[in-house]
């Protein structure tokens, strides 16, 4: 297992573990992983569930839109920085307005505060 995860892709899935110890991919996740990614069956993917899990796994199937990943192990992550808020301005435009939250996310914000400026 690695100890530093920052230079792995890191696909999310707010599905849970089912009975059999597997995960889903769907959607956007879904698309990245095999269309663009290009990550196919038998090879070792990273997902996470945005709540400080982090599962390493094995693609079983790939369905037509979906995909299915075997769960090898679990790599709880502490968040360092949970007292600590962001402020940002709301902007004029919405999509930058999104942008901007994304990229703090990347980095590990959680908790914003946007404010009229």
């Amino acid at each position: 297992m690695q100890n530093y995860l920052s230079n792995i892709e890191l696909y999310y899935s707010s599905q849970k573990i089912n009975s059999s110890n597997e995960l889903i991919l769907k959607e956007e996740e879904f698309k990245h992983a095999v269309q663009v990614m290009r990550n196919s069956i038998g090879e070792t993917i990273y997902i996470t569930n945005g709540k400080g899990s982090i599962f390493r796994c094995e693609i079983i199937s790939i369905e037509n839109n979906s995909l299915l990943a075997k769960v090898l192990d679990e790599i709880k992550k502490e968040n360092k920085f949970a007292n600590i808020c962001f402020c940002i301005p709301r902007l004029k435009n919405p999509e930058r307005l999104k942008f901007s939250i994304e990229k703090c996310v990347e980095l590990g914000v959680t908790n914003f505060i946007l404010f009229n400026s």
